[in-house]
């Protein structure tokens, strides 16, 4: 909220009780600018005996904002979830706008009957301004759509990031009982990895191929404490296939991941410890088998290049 100070006479200093927090300005002679860490003002000013003639303008709340392009734009219903819950429909140019947001950690979601969207949602972070350039693509969808649904539990289970993968790309976070999905997936190979700060997660990921109209699980991530520095491995697969080949992680950690459309993977948040990468799909062999190294934490490895064979 912006409180303009048309006849202040005295410099001050305005204390503002509400039900957002307690906000503080500094004001002198020009006026006087009162900031929300929410974003969202409600309750009443008054003003003391040096303040008379004061006027006020509020503004409530920021906005997150976007396009949806490809197919036919008008009427794609994007909703909102998270720190709060909206939704809102694209208008004739695939342009929309939600209104009135406070603070905070938010998943937007597209749908539209017949379509699927890449991303197929996008994380938000609404922190004293609003968030624009929330784009999506959507394309007619061939055959039935599909979802992926698992869970978080341990030392968190809430506002885990789960950051999918693979043939389509997404983030969401987790509810307060941990559970997360993703829906209106097309059918593909998917790797689902959690992440928090100050966190680490058995599996450290999880590779999963859906199939046309049916639902997928992820199964489970089991969240635990960890401060020190985490390690990345990164790593791709060439030869007679490149994508959708399963890489194993066993070790000290243990996951999985599928590679993309360019052959790459990756396993990230990893303790320091020893750790081997196996790469596995029905028809090809690798060579080497598989990649062994070692992590002290907070570096990023590139492992071995695997070949495959058919």
């Amino acid at each position: 909220m912006h409180v303009d100070f048309a006849h202040l006479k005295n410099a001050l200093t305005l204390l503002l009780v509400l039900a957002s927090g307690i906000l503080s300005a500094c004001g002198s002679s020009g006026g006087c600018t009162v900031v929300s860490s929410s974003g969202t003002i409600s309750g009443t000013v008054t003003l003391g005996p040096h303040c008379a003639d004061a006027t006020t303008t509020a503004t409530s709340g920021y906005s997150i904002s976007g396009t949806v392009s490809g197919g036919s734009p008008l009427g794609t219903k994007v909703g909102l979830s998270g720190a709060g819950t909206a939704s809102t429909s694209t208008d004739a140019n695939g342009n929309y706008s939600l209104t009135g947001i406070s603070n905070g950690i938010y998943t937007l979601t597209p749908s539209r009957a017949g379509y699927v969207f890449s991303p197929v949602n996008l994380g938000v972070t609404v922190n004293g301004g609003n968030a624009s350039g929330n784009d999506f693509v959507q394309t007619a969808s061939i055959g039935a759509t599909t979802g992926i649904s698992g869970s978080v539990a341990g030392a968190v289970a809430q506002n885990v990031t789960i950051t999918l993968s693979g043939a389509n790309n997404g983030s969401v976070l987790t509810d307060a009982n941990g559970n997360f999905d993703f829906s209106g997936l097309a059918a593909g190979s998917y790797t689902l990895t959690p992440s928090l700060t100050g966190y680490v997660f058995s599996p450290v990921s999880s590779a999963v191929t859906t199939t046309s109209g049916g639902n997928a699980l992820a199964g489970r991530f089991t969240a635990s404490f960890y401060a020190a520095a985490t390690t990345r491995l990164v790593g791709t697969v060439s030869g007679a296939t490149a994508q959708n080949v399963v890489l194993i992680l066993s070790g000290t950690n243990t996951g999985s991941a599928v590679t993309d459309a360019n052959g790459s993977y990756g396993f990230s948040g990893l303790v320091a410890g020893s750790y081997t990468v196996t790469p596995s799909l029905a028809g090809y062999t690798f060579s080497p088998a598989n990649v062994a190294v070692v992590a002290v934490g907070g570096e990023t490895i590139v492992l071995a290049s695997f070949s495959a064979t058919h």
